[in-house]
């Protein structure tokens, strides 16, 4: 079966150059450069850039060489990268009327190509040799080290030690038109716009077998696929890929969607895309996808295989391919065609004019006059059983011709499915139960409704059934749950249709308008590959879903045609690439830096609004979700996305940053890429700044140092005024403490001295009257002496110091009440003590008063106290 890739188109507008690509080449980064008829055209990983030539002259061809591209057009040279990421062209020279066609490097030596001339670059001599052929060059191309060269008198050679060295002279080449020469196999191949192709294997010439399609076409270039395929390029045919035994497995052209049919040039890359250079814009074909568009000229309803072709039912008619054709239109049957189903040999075909069948190659049509939409018959009975607009009928075949026989009360659109091993015939109406259709002995049918089952999938050459929540066998009489891993973790839903590979470990169905498909693994474990499956849920044809397997390959009918899922593509192709951080651009400065980038990026000083783009080679069916971070300004990842190819930093300050890009491709694995980069500091954000900054630490250093000093001798005289005075306190409070109990001791004694002085008195004796004299002595001596002079001299000396100079008038006695006051003894206590009165100390407190000046009202006792 022919395949068309899937196509991806740019024109002028989309890469914003010129419409001719010449030349087209691939370099180990991925990028894709352009001979373009305005410059060299390059696709950096969906970033288009153009570099023109000093010249503003076109370039005709490319070849890349290291770190350098060299192009050729009149001008001719070279492309190199400058540290900022820009292209730099050195000019070799310019031509006066011809055009470089074909560059290729053999060690040291540059082999630039003309129309009659070899001109010979020496890269370390930068010295140029000349080499002419008169008679006219074809092409060129490097083939086991030597650059081989085809002339158009049909001569062959090779540049050999920068000389020119003929090989030999081949009829079939002579004044042939051949622009490009390529290597398969290690062989020479030689297209030529006649429509044939040689292989070369330095001795002889061999024409290869080609395809009656392609017989006449006119060949402009091709390339080496694989082992097995090569690629060619047409004048009028557009692309075609051609396998090991000659038959045509690929195709592009306008008619499949390709923008243009004249391929000019073609480059294969890492992932095994076409790229093509047009006479009109370039196209990318995904050779290696998953999917692939079998079919795109009708809505189809189903895909039927009989007798090796396969054929398709469609809303413009009835489409037939066999296995090395596109699809053709079957012009002996019109029409809305419904369904295609093979019974006994014969293909039948209903269809909206009524139903007919292909058998021996021949087209028989029936007497029904309605529209068809579906057949199923009783095996081993001539009893059909057909699905028309007017509801269902029965027929039977006799002498090769359908005869009517009855009609049942059933009414609308039925797919119809034969069960062999309960000999019945189940039909499926949209939004109804299940009907189970039974031939009877009369040959009458009986149709009963089956509760509860609404749905019926015929796979694998078996049925299943569906409730909306689980899958059922049926076995005598009876609905029997189905265990299958796979079916098992299929959700409750309206399934449309469901289909198995052959060994049923894969499984596909669409639910609720989605496609998914199933695998189980070797762990038993099931993935799901609905996330590669969204791009196709927009082109499901609702209401006529259909899908099926052919061995491994899944073929889903869709409302613009056929397109198929190799379910094996997965272990075949590489499918997670790394994702690339493709240009920064500093958006402030109209500045950028493009991917590869093969110096260190070093941004000048001052704050940067950067940038970054990012990308992921992928196929478009391929479904990939970014997230991304740039250290140290992020602390987290960005949210996950599928539709940001950028992001922005603005204000970035001179320091050095990490760009990390993480993807994931089709929910696989995460694949992580990152990019360093810096900006320069001003002389203030560098290690110069630590100068001021240290001497201004030591300064502020030594003046913190100080006043904490200061302060920290401050605090210890303080506490220790504090504790001098606190001790000062204590001392004095113990002091008074023991003047009270000297006092007290005083008080007892005088009282018993008091008492034997009373005693002594009655003796009325001259030594009675003594020792009462001495007694009374005693006792005035030990208050005035003891307890003023030296107790209260030293608890109170401040306070009778101040109260003394501030009331000089205040007698010795004053001194001794105020005394008393100030270590608050009573009035009693005062009077006891002085051996006075109570009324006696009311008279000398009215005195004091007068002589403190204290008016009426104020407290003498509270007065004495605070002072």
């Amino acid at each position: 079966m022919i395949k068309t890739p899937h196509i991806i188109n740019y024109d002028k507008n989309d890469y914003q150059a010129g419409r001719q690509n010449w030349d087209v080449k691939v370099d180990e980064y991925g990028i894709v450069y352009f001979g373009n008829s305005e410059g060299m055209l390059y696709h950096n990983h969906s970033e288009w850039g153009l570099v023109q030539l000093p010249s503003k002259e076109g370039v005709r061809s490319l070849c890349i060489d290291e770190s350098v591209i060299w192009a050729g057009g009149k001008e001719y040279g070279y492309f190199s990268k400058t540290k900022e990421g820009q292209f730099e062209f050195t000019s070799i020279g310019i031509l006066d009327y011809e055009q470089i066609w074909n560059i290729e490097v053999v060690e040291n030596t540059v082999v630039f190509q003309t129309e009659d001339k070899i001109i010979l670059y020496h890269k370390l001599e930068k010295t140029t040799k000349i080499i002419t052929h008169y008679e006219g060059i074809s092409a060129s191309v490097k083939w086991n080290d030597k650059v081989w060269i085809l002339f158009r008198d049909g001569r062959i050679g090779y540049i050999s030690k920068r000389q020119l060295e003929f090989q030999q002279k081949i009829d079939a080449f002579i004044n042939q038109q051949v622009r490009h020469l390529f290597v398969h196999n290690n062989a020479l191949y030689i297209p030529l716009h006649n429509g044939k192709i040689y292989q070369y294997d330095g001795e002889k010439a061999t024409p290869i077998s080609l395809p009656t399609a392609l017989q006449n076409k006119a060949f402009f270039t091709g390339l080496s696929y694989d082992h097995q395929s090569i690629g060619i390029g047409t004048v009028t045919d557009g692309f075609v890929r051609i396998d090991q035994s000659g038959q045509l497995s690929n195709q592009a052209n306008q008619e499949d969607g390709l923008l243009d049919n004249t391929v000019l040039s073609m480059a294969k890359d890492k992932r095994g895309n076409i790229w093509l250079g047009l006479d009109y814009g370039i196209a990318k074909l995904e050779m290696q996808s998953a999917f692939t568009a079998l079919f795109k000229s009708a809505a189809t309803y189903s895909i039927t295989d009989y007798q090796q072709k396969t054929v398709l039912s469609t809303n413009k008619g009835l489409f037939v391919s066999d296995i090395h054709q596109k699809f053709e239109l079957q012009n002996d049957i019109k029409g809305q065609i419904w369904n295609t189903k093979v019974i006994d040999d014969a293909l039948f075909i209903s269809h909206n004019a009524g139903l007919s069948w292909y058998k021996n190659n021949k087209l028989q049509h029936t007497d029904i006059e309605t529209g068809v939409t579906d057949i199923a018959t009783f095996e081993g009975t001539p009893f059909y059983v057909v699905s028309t607009y007017d509801g269902l009928m029965v027929y039977a075949k006799d002498k090769g011709k359908l005869w009517y026989v009855s009609k049942p009360d059933v009414y609308g659109f039925a797919q119809l499915y034969y069960d062999k091993n309960n000999n019945c015939i189940w039909g499926e109406i949209k939004n109804k139960d299940l009907l189970k259709i039974t031939l009877n002995i009369d040959a009458t049918i009986s149709v009963t409704s089956q509760k509860g089952i609404n749905r019926i999938f015929k796979t694998n050459k078996r049925l299943i059934f569906w409730n909306g929540q689980q899958f059922f066998t049926y076995k005598k009489e009876q609905f029997k749950p189905l265990d299958h891993p796979l079916l098992n973790t299929i959700t409750e839903g309206d399934i449309a249709c469901l289909a198995f590979n052959k060994k049923e470990n894969y499984v596909s169905f669409i639910q609720e308008g989605k496609l998914n498909l199933l695998e189980v693994l070797s762990d038993g474990s099931v993935h799901s590959y609905a996330s590669l499956m969204k791009p196709l849920n927009p082109d499901i044809n609702d209401g006529f879903e259909f899908l099926d397997f052919k061995d491994d390959l899944l073929r889903l009918a869709t409302d613009r045609g056929v397109v198929t899922f190799d379910v094996k593509y997965q272990s075949l192709f590489k499918k997670e690439a790394q994702p690339i951080i493709t240009s920064l651009e500093i958006t402030n400065e109209k500045k950028k830096y493009s991917y590869p980038y093969l110096h260190e990026i070093i941004l000048g000083k001052g704050e940067k609004d950067i940038t970054f783009n990012f990308q992921i080679d992928k196929l478009s069916s391929d479904r990939a979700q970014f997230r991304y971070k740039l250290l140290p300004v992020d602390q987290e990842w960005s949210d996950w996305e599928n539709t940001s190819s950028s992001f922005t930093k603005q204000k970035l300050e001179g320091g050095e940053y990490t760009v990390l890009l993480q993807c994931i491709l089709n929910e696989g694995k995460i694949k992580e890429s990152q990019l360093k980069f810096s900006i320069e500091k001003y002389w203030y954000e560098t290690a110069l700044l630590l100068i001021p900054i240290l001497l201004l630490s030591i300064l502020i250093s030594y003046l913190i140092r100080k006043l904490v000093k200061s302060i920290y001798f401050k605090k210890l005289t303080s506490e220790k005024e504090y504790l001098e005075q606190q001790n000062a306190k204590e001392i004095i409070s113990l002091k008074e403490e023991q003047l009270l109990k000297y006092m007290e001791i005083i008080n007892h004694k005088d009282a018993f001295l008091v008492k034997v002085q009373a005693g002594l008195d009655k003796m009325k004796s001259n030594e009675a009257k003594k020792w009462s004299q001495l007694i009374d002595n005693e006792v005035n001596k030990e208050k005035k002496d003891l307890l003023f002079h030296q107790l209260f001299s030293e608890i109170q000396q401040d306070f009778i110091k101040s109260i003394t100079e501030q009331y000089p008038s205040l007698t010795a006695n004053d001194i001794r009440i105020l005394s008393f006051i100030r270590i608050n003894l009573s009035s009693k206590e005062i009077a006891e003590l002085m051996h006075i009165t109570p009324r006696s100390l009311d008279t000398s407190r009215y005195r004091l008063r007068k002589k403190l000046n204290l008016e009426q009202g104020v407290d003498l006792h509270k007065f004495v106290r605070e002072f």
